[in-house]
């Protein structure tokens, strides 16, 4: 076994990312943004990324949905995303025409949407993110998704990219937990104020929000009412253990993941 092998397991695409910690993408991490191209465009129906996954008689952790690992799946309806996902990479799920709703599980540890990562899903209603714990939406992360009207967002988001909103053109309301203020041009204008977002939307701020718009030309709604309860993402507890070998301190840290590998294997 090593990094960048791709194996198949319950008809999902993965490949190995770090063969010490165990952990593994969705897809095979290649470039392929094309139909013929993609990872496995017969993908349909209902998609389920799990937390864990058995291959060679090892229990691996899935953390990344890879880059281009949905292109052009247009036979896929919705996605229930694992709490592991920590990063969606560029063009992980991409212009999947049919896909309704996201759901990340609750406690999900994502932390990063990268570029074009959700683009152009036309048909999707529903995102909901599961965790506190989401820093960042790349450029384009979720342009083009026309039938979205609602998007909330955890404290933990700090930055906006450009034109990340571009082109939701049925967005009316966006609630936005967090201190940071937003100033790039999320939404995008062809001029100063041309929306390609209805021009009456709503982006309500909590009180501790530290401007008075959002993005370039946004005026926020400060409301302390809307829901900011986000459930806490989980975290590797690290047991620290001590040794010494050749009259060094050396520390080893192994996550509960890892005493659960060991046990698993055993």
């Amino acid at each position: 076994m090593k990094i960048n092998d791709v194996f198949e397991t319950g008809n999902i695409t993965y490949s190995i990312i770090d063969v010490l910690q165990r952990e593994v993408r969705v897809g095979t991490g290649v470039f392929n943004d094309t139909i013929s191209n993609a990872v496995n465009n017969s993908y349909n129906g209902s998609i389920t990324i799990p937390n864990f996954v058995v291959y060679d008689n090892k229990l691996w952790r899935v953390t990344e949905i890879g880059q281009c690992s949905f292109v052009h799946c247009n036979n896929i309806t919705n996605f229930v995303i694992g709490y592991n996902i920590a990063y969606l990479r560029q063009y992980a799920i991409y212009r999947c025409y049919n896909v309704s709703s996201i759901i990340f599980e609750e406690h999900s540890r994502l932390k990063k949407c990268e570029t074009y990562s959700l683009y152009d899903l036309y048909s999707l209603k529903e995102i909901s993110f599961g965790g506190d714990r989401l820093e960042s939406l790349g450029k384009y992360a979720m342009s083009y998704t026309f039938f979205l009207e609602y998007i909330r967002l955890p404290a933990s988001v700090s930055v906006i990219n450009e034109s990340a909103f571009k082109g939701l053109d049925s967005l009316k309301e966006v609630h936005y937990c967090g201190k940071s203020s937003i100033t790039n041009d999320i939404f995008f204008r062809v001029k100063v104020n041309d929306h390609l977002t209805p021009s009456d939307i709503k982006v309500k701020v909590t009180s501790s929000y530290p401007s008075t718009t959002f993005g370039k030309n946004d005026t926020v709604i400060v409301d302390d009412s809307f829901d900011c309860d986000f459930p806490q993402s989980l975290s590797d507890f690290d047991l620290l253990c001590k040794t010494v070998y050749n009259n060094y301190n050396i520390h080893l840290s192994y996550s509960y993941f890892s005493i659960f590998i060991l046990m698993y294997d055993s």
